[in-house]
């Protein structure tokens, strides 16, 4: 029997709080195995699903490595296969921090993330597909050497709203954020042709974020850059952008 079934959305939402603060105040190991799965249970549902998604991602991310860190892990990845678009994107958002911290317990996403790209590529959550490119950038190296994503993101930079332009920006430089990442200029230069929109339409050039990348300059100042472009801006990185 559902426990939460008498009341309903409330309860959830107070009881995925819960475990959210645990995850995040609680020992480094994260929480125990059967917490985890009732977070999972609590991120399919309506309500408490941002919430858990939040909790899942903070152990996957900061938590020992551990049943609970990969369980968090794989409820996270099992919610991209899922139907509804809207646990499809929660879960995107959340593993892409995951990725961004822990690039290591992101297991190879090129399967189901390749689904999501085609089941979105022309929907209303492109903004999924953006977060899924922002994930692969990062698990498998460069966004701009896969087809999927390259293609997506042309999309998305050519005609999406703001926000979703900002995300592609940032993806593009997640592909370019590697140890090797100025030894292959190719590459940098394919994100930088992305982000002109040189394919497929016209968007305002990123300017001071391809001097910071040809420069060397800190990825935070890039990303802070191809924001401003993405909106119009000069191209000049706020603090915030410069924080880690």
């Amino acid at each position: 029997m559902d426990p939460f079934a008498r009341g309903g959305r409330w309860l959830r939402v107070r009881r995925a709080r819960r475990l959210l603060s645990r995850a995040r105040h609680g020992p480094a190991s994260g929480l125990d195995p059967a917490a985890v799965e009732e977070l999972g249970d609590l991120l399919a549902a309506d309500g408490s699903r941002d919430v858990a998604a939040e909790a899942l991602e903070a152990i996957a991310r900061t938590g020992e490595a551990g049943p609970a860190r990969s369980r968090a892990t794989d409820l996270l990845v099992e919610s991209l296969a899922d139907g509804d678009p809207d646990r499809q994107a929660t879960a995107a958002r959340s593993l892409r921090y995951v990725a961004l911290r822990r690039p290591a317990v992101v297991p190879r996403l090129d399967d189901p993330y390749a689904a999501i790209l085609a089941d979105t590529r022309h929907g209303a959550h492109r903004e999924v597909a953006v977060d899924a490119g922002m994930v692969l950038s990062r698990v498998d190296g460069a966004a701009a050497d896969l087809p999927e994503t390259r293609e997506t993101l042309r999309e998305v930079l050519a005609g999406g709203p703001t926000d979703a332009r900002r995300s592609a920006a940032v993806a593009v430089v997640l592909a370019a954020d590697r140890a090797d990442a100025f030894e292959h200029p190719g590459r940098i230069a394919e994100g930088l042709a992305i982000l002109r929109g040189r394919a497929d339409g016209e968007v305002p050039g990123p300017g001071t974020a391809e001097r910071r990348l040809a420069e060397g300059r800190t990825v935070a100042d890039a990303v802070g850059a191809f924001r401003a472009a993405a909106d119009g801006g000069s191209g000049e990185a706020t603090a915030a952008d410069r924080e880690p």
